[in-house]
């Protein structure tokens, strides 16, 4: 049964959204109850979580991919991951100390990194190259659901049982998925034990620039976006101030951007699979960057400044 070994992709991947998806909604409230640091210093320490998180990402996924490689077995390497996830949930429910919870956290992506690597290891020597693009599409669509999902989840479920019950929820996942992957049966057969030759490593470094380069991008198109959204709510109930309330719109609003992020992040992977597999990498990519360039056209049409923009292009905004 081919769906059997992959399924382990989505769910190695749905670790990581897991634990970010969580617990970030809840850091705000959760940290000076926990640790007593002053609200003055919530948005500091939020945000130093936030990159211990990524930090770990981006300092072990070189060494944990070669060390998938050498690991005598995907299902040692990913039991390897879950235990390290078990022990940093542990570390961060118990602790109470703003330094021992940022540890904690970085461990935790550390582990969901092993857990994400050796799955998606797992999923291309379960379909081989032929069909890799289809089931990585399959894997990324099915898992970042989790985006969706797992943030509101996380604030009901904070807010009717308080953290611990974040915690163990946590935790009964972490303990499921090990009882999963003890019963976990892999494809037998060869598999790759090699990193690429010198002649091949230049495009892989390639590639890994342009996606820096990417992501750096998107980083910036946010707070933009973020602010001349603000600006048109501003405008709307200028007009109309029985819309918002008395808290006013931008919650609503701020709502509408962020599930549009992972609207566009679930929808993705399935496409870019299929025109992969179908047409190959250079039509994609040119697919892929044709969408992106289309969003030019809204941009220049409806945002900007406010002063210089029309009242209808504020109201479309």
């Amino acid at each position: 049964m081919l769906l059997y070994p992959v399924r382990w992709g989505p769910d190695a991947k749905l670790q990581d959204e897991y634990i970010y998806g969580l617990i970030v909604p809840v850091l705000p409230s959760w940290l000076p109850t926990r640790t007593g640091i002053p609200q003055e210093e919530v948005q500091f320490w939020t945000s130093a979580m936030l990159a211990a998180f990524g930090f770990a990402n981006l300092l072990g996924s070189p060494f944990l991919g070669w060390l998938a490689n050498r690991s005598p077995s995907r299902k040692t390497f990913l039991l390897l991951g879950l235990l390290l996830l078990g022990a940093a949930t542990v570390m961060l429910s118990l602790g109470t100390d703003i330094y021992v919870l940022v540890v904690s956290w970085f461990f935790q992506d550390l582990s969901a990194a092993i857990i994400y690597t050796g799955g998606l290891a797992l999923v291309k020597d379960t379909v081989g190259l032929d069909e890799i693009g289809k089931w990585m599409g399959f894997v990324l669509s099915f898992a970042n659901a989790g985006f969706l999902i797992l943030p509101t989840l996380g604030g009901l479920i904070y807010g009717k049982l308080g953290a611990n019950a974040i915690f163990l929820t946590m935790g009964i996942n972490v303990m499921l998925d090990i009882i999963l992957r003890l019963g976990m049966v892999e494809k037998a057969g060869p598999r790759s034990n090699h990193l690429p030759e010198n002649g091949d490593r230049q495009p892989i470094a390639l590639l890994c620039v342009l996606l820096t380069v990417l992501g750096f991008a998107f980083s910036l198109t946010i707070p933009p976006l973020a602010a001349d959204l603000a600006s048109a709510v501003e405008h709307i109930i200028g007009e109309n101030p029985e819309i918002g309330g008395e808290a006013g719109a931008y919650g609503q609003a701020f709502y509408l951007l962020n599930c549009g992020i992972p609207a566009g992040v679930l929808a993705g992977p399935s496409p870019a699979g299929f025109f992969h597999d179908t047409f190959g990498w250079r039509v994609m990519g040119w697919t892929l960057a044709v969408l992106s360039a289309s969003a030019v056209l809204p941009i220049a049409a409806f945002t900007g400044n406010q002063e210089s923009g029309s009242r209808e292009d504020l109201n479309v905004a």
